[in-house]
C-alpha cells in the first residue's frame, strides 16, 4: 500500500504541483503524471483480483455509493480550493494583512459549525435530494461573483459569498457520507466509508494543487474561481440524479 501512495498518488500530486510552481505542463510534469496514473491503475486491478483486498473497491459496484463518493470527493475540493485561494487574493490582490485575512472567513466558519449539527436532522426530515439541491445551488451562484473578483471588491462582499459557500457546502457534506453507505451492505460498511474519507483526503490535496496550477497557468485567480465553479456545476448535475432515499444496491 506505501508504493501507491509514494509513487501513485504521490507522482500524481507531486507532477501536478511541479506544474504550479512552474507555470508550464513540461514533459518531467506529464511523465510523473501519467506514471501516477498507471500506478494507480494497476493498484486498483490487483485489488479488484483478489479474494480479500487491502481495499474493496467492489464498494463502486453500488451506483448511488459511486456518485456520493465522486460528490464527496468534489465537494472537499470545492471546500478546501477556496479556503486557500481566497486569502492568497486577499493579501496579494486585495493587500489585506493576514489577520484581516483571516477575519474575512470567520462568518463562514461560525455558519459551518452552526450547521453541521443541524444538517442531519435535515437530511431525515428531507432527504440527500431536497438537502443537495439547496446546498449545491447556494454555492454555485455564490462562486460566480467570485470571478470578477478585483482589487476594488468590497472586503464584505468577500465575507458574505465565502459564508454562503460555506454554509451551501455544509448542508451536503456529512449526509452525503451517510446517503452513500446506506447502499451497502453491513459487511461494506467500513470499506465504503474508508473510500470515502481517502477519497477526500485525496481530492483535498489534488485539487488545491490544481488550483494553484490554474493560478499559475491562467495568471490570474479568476481561473481557480473558475475551476471551481465547474465543480460546482458537476456536483449540481450528479446530485440531480440521486434517489433521495437509497436502499442496499450490492
Amino acid at each position: 500500500m506505501v508504493w501507491v501512495w509514494w509513487f501513485g498518488f504521490g507522482g500524481l500530486l507531486f507532477g501536478l504541483s511541479q506544474i504550479g510552481v512552474s507555470g508550464n505542463l513540461d514533459v518531467t510534469s506529464l511523465f510523473e503524471i501519467l506514471s501516477g496514473l498507471l500506478v494507480i491503475s494497476l493498484f486498483c486491478k490487483r485489488q479488484l483480483s483478489l479474494k480479500h483486498p487491502l481495499l474493496e473497491l467492489r464498494v463502486f459496484t453500488a451506483p448511488s455509493f459511486r456518485k456520493v463518493a465522486l460528490l464527496a470527493a468534489l465537494t472537499n475540493i470545492a471546500l478546501m480550493g477556496p479556503e486557500l485561494v481566497i486569502p492568497l487574493y486577499n493579501q496579494t490582490i486585495r493587500e489585506t494583512n493576514a489577520m484581516t485575512s483571516g477575519l474575512l472567513m470567520l462568518p463562514g466558519t461560525i455558519l459551518m459549525a452552526i450547521l453541521s449539527p443541524l444538517s442531519g436532522k435535515l437530511y431525515d426530515r428531507f432527504g440527500i435530494k431536497r438537502l443537495v439541491s439547496v446546498g449545491f445551488t447556494a454555492t454555485f451562484f455564490a462562486t460566480i461573483p467570485m470571478i470578477f473578483f478585483d482589487a476594488s471588491t468590497s472586503l464584505n462582499t468577500i465575507a458574505f459569498l465565502y459564508a454562503i459557500r460555506s454554509a451551501g457546502l455544509t448542508l451536503v457534506f456529512m449526509p452525503l457520507t451517510t446517503s452513500g453507505l446506506n447502499a451497502l451492505p453491513h459487511s461494506y460498511l467500513v470499506y465504503g466509508s474508508t473510500m470515502i474519507v481517502t477519497l477526500q483526503q485525496l481530492a483535498s490535496s489534488l485539487g488545491t494543487a490544481a488550483l494553484v496550477t490554474a493560478i499559475k497557468l491562467g495568471h490570474g485567480f479568476q481561473w481557480a474561481f473558475t475551476l471551481v465553479l465547474i465543480i460546482g456545476a458537476f456536483c449540481l448535475i450528479i446530485s440531480a440524479t440521486l434517489k433521495n432515499k437509497t436502499v442496499t444496491e450490492i
